[in-house]
């Protein structure tokens, strides 16, 4: 991440999010060289990348080392049994920018100090980044206002309670957990929609006609976020409606499901391309659970209507 904020930043009093230490630095390094075999992890924390023009329309692409106070490793540290630091992760894949928690290095006392005990890695987090890193993307900003919605997200999760609302839970974890898998991206609609239906919907049973799932869907997802005073930015869609890019987004999901292709050059153009249809999907996604962590009473009003 670009970090435009002071460091160490104090997300609760069993949380902070620092730059290593030179101790701790040398934790990681031991440990990378053990995960990440290949130095995909390493290049990307440790190297700037610059396109250039190459021959026959390609582009290459040259990387220069950062200095070492430029390293862009982040830790998570905690105190106690590292709940609160698995509650954080997940409700950091409710926010933008997301945290991701690669490798883990465990010490013997809190806040990631007095030596080495174990370590771990996230191998499913790390083939997704994989994917997420070759895009070339500009790297996130961690700034003030990103770590005011990571607080609130995980504050209003540690509220939660889940024999209570066992469906929020469910759709929390959920989420976390396809986002971290590698091939996911394939079925991204088919996961995305699955969570907005489990949120919002009820089967319909014999009454299809006006309580088919894409009309719940239409109808449930956009008062939703008007409810929260929030708009769902169309605009990727070339100035379609928001009920034409839902019944469109639905047609496309039909089309995964069946094991059909997809036509985005003619009966899906609206929706351009599948990356452009699941970029919208998991954004909206991640804005209703986030809203129903807040308020879970409010899905739970509207599943039955």
């Amino acid at each position: 991440m670009e970090v435009r904020v002071p460091l160490p930043v104090i997300i609760s009093e069993t949380l902070r999010i620092d730059r290593p230490n030179a101790e701790q630095m040398d934790l990681v390094k031991q440990g990378l060289e053990w995960f990440d075999l290949y130095g995909y992890a390493r290049e990307h924390f440790e190297t700037i990348a610059t396109r250039e023009p190459g021959s026959g329309g390609s582009t290459l692409i040259r990387r220069a080392r950062l200095p070492d106070q430029e390293l862009r490793y982040l830790l998570l540290t905690f105190y106690g049994t590292g709940n609160d630091a698995h509650f954080l992760l997940m409700a950091a894949q409710l926010v933008v920018p997301t945290l991701w928690s690669l490798f883990h290095v465990y010490t013997k006392e809190p806040f990631g100090v007095g030596g080495w005990a174990g370590h771990g890695a996230d191998t499913l987090a790390y083939q997704r980044q994989i994917n997420e890193w070759v895009k070339g993307e500009p790297h996130p900003v961690l700034d003030e206002a990103a770590v005011v919605r990571l607080s609130d997200s995980h504050a209003a999760l540690c509220r939660v309670d889940r024999r209570v609302h066992p469906g929020t839970w469910r759709a929390v974890e959920l989420f976390s957990l396809f986002a971290r898998m590698p091939l996911m991206q394939v079925f991204d609609v088919l996961a995305m929609f699955m969570l907005i239906e489990m949120l919002l919907t009820h089967n319909p049973g014999e009454r299809e006609i006006g309580d088919s799932l894409v009309h719940q869907v239409r109808h449930k997802v956009p008062f939703v976020f008007e409810r929260k005073n929030e708009q769902i930015d169309y605009s990727r869609f070339s100035g379609a409606s928001g009920d034409q890019v839902w019944k469109k987004l639905y047609k496309y999901r039909s089309c995964v499901a069946h094991g059909e292709e997809p036509d985005f050059a003619s009966e899906l153009h609206v929706l351009r391309d599948a990356d452009t249809a699941n970029r919208f999907l998991v954004a909206v996604t991640r804005r209703l659970i986030r809203f129903s962590i807040d308020d879970p009473a409010l899905f739970e009003g509207l599943k039955p209507l």
